[in-house]
């Protein structure tokens, strides 16, 4: 998609931005391969929860439906680069696409983001992204509407799509990771959906927790916690190792696995044990979304989560350990629901495979404290 992307601006368009934004050509150019990523990277990180999704969904159908992108037709006229710049380049907007390629970006996300993202790369590269981000919204936005079209994707569709582009992008570009994860704090932080932005106000309403008793064993330590936020992602490798799903089907999958983990993080009550996991799942949540989930390795991701499981019943109330193992539950049976299994281009095939369910079943006899028979299935050893 990215290499779509750079197709479509023209040395001609290249020029008349680099004229119209006072730089050179090489600039507008070299700027745009950090822009097109970035946006890229963080419209995927947008359509990792189902709400997200449907908002990116919406605006690039709706942009591609009405051609506000600038890109079709006018991609090499001053008037569509005008459009997308807008009064970034002191430039009156038309009113088709009012805020130009700016008010794209901040529709897409937020303009306290759009902000916080641009001075992290000021500050990172010494470039200013933001114009080339205005111009590179519509470019993509465009793009993306074409897919939809294209394909028939829904709202889910093309999150798995965006978050599978960003992980073959970040694969292929090591040098571009730490930039990219970091853009995507920054617009969490600035947006206020960065866990730690939640944590003050859901203190504050939890106060009354604090005379409540504390769990049987004691508070868990830091390693402790960490292996317990680290399960959920063994729990949805075990289901994608026991049924692999190729191409669009891991994405849903993972796509699928984010939402679970991010909707658990969020409803978490202050104070309970998913509570004090909130922060490291929503970062493990983004996290998959750019390395994938692990896969293999059957033995020992249930021995993982049979320690997990003990760990919480030894340590945390009854009510925190039963919630952690639905939680756990919950993220492998929706990973497993995600794609269809078997079937040729879409027709047919099952929505749970048999090899899913016994993944399912398997993890479920793990949770309780129980071995399953023979070990591991011998899909996911």
């Amino acid at each position: 998609m990215l290499d779509s992307l750079s197709q479509m601006v023209t040395p001609e368009m290249a020029g008349q931005a680099a004229r119209m934004l006072g730089v050179d050509e090489q600039t507008v150019q070299q700027g745009m391969a950090t822009a097109g990523p970035l946006l890229q990277q963080l419209l995927a990180d947008r359509a990792s929860t189902p709400e997200g999704a449907r908002q990116v969904y919406d605006t690039v159908t709706g942009t591609e439906a009405t051609g506000a992108t600038g890109a079709t037709g006018a991609t090499g006229a001053t008037g569509g680069l005008t459009g997308m710049l807008g009064p970034l380049a002191g430039a009156a907007v038309p009113a088709a696409g009012a805020g130009g390629g700016q008010g794209l970006v901040d529709q897409l996300l937020g303009p306290q983001a759009r902000q916080a993202v641009t001075e992290l790369v000021r500050k990172q590269t010494g470039t200013d992204i933001g114009p080339l981000l205005a111009l590179a919204a519509p470019l993509l936005a465009g793009a993306l509407g074409k897919l939809v079209r294209e394909r028939n994707l829904d709202a889910s569709g093309l999150a798995g799509l965006l978050q599978t582009e960003s992980r073959e992008y970040a694969a292929q570009h090591p040098e571009m990771q730490s930039l990219l994860a970091g853009a995507v704090e920054a617009s969490h932080r600035a947006s206020g959906t960065a866990p730690e932005a939640k944590a003050a106000p859901a203190a504050a309403a939890a106060a009354p927790a604090e005379n409540a008793p504390p769990p049987p064993g004691g508070a868990l330590s830091a390693d402790e916690l960490a292996s317990l936020a680290d399960a959920p992602a063994r729990a949805g490798g075990l289901v994608m190792t026991a049924s692999p799903s190729g191409g669009a089907g891991a994405a849903q999958e993972i796509a699928a696995f984010a939402a679970a983990v991010s909707e658990a993080a969020t409803a978490a009550a202050p104070g309970s044990l998913l509570g004090q996991l909130a922060d490291p799942l929503h970062v493990l949540a983004r996290q998959v979304q750019t390395t994938g989930l692990p896969v293999g390795g059957g033995a020992g991701a249930l021995e993982t989560l049979q320690s997990a499981a003990a760990l919480v019943d030894a340590r945390a109330s009854a009510e925190d350990a039963a919630a952690y193992k639905a939680m756990l539950l919950d993220v492998a049976e929706r990973v497993a629901r995600a794609a269809k299994e078997g079937g040729f281009l879409g027709i047919g095939g099952q929505q749970v495979s048999a090899a899913e369910t016994e993944a399912i079943e398997t993890i479920r006899t793990a949770l309780e404290g129980g071995t399953p028979a023979g070990g591991a299935p011998a899909g996911i050893r």
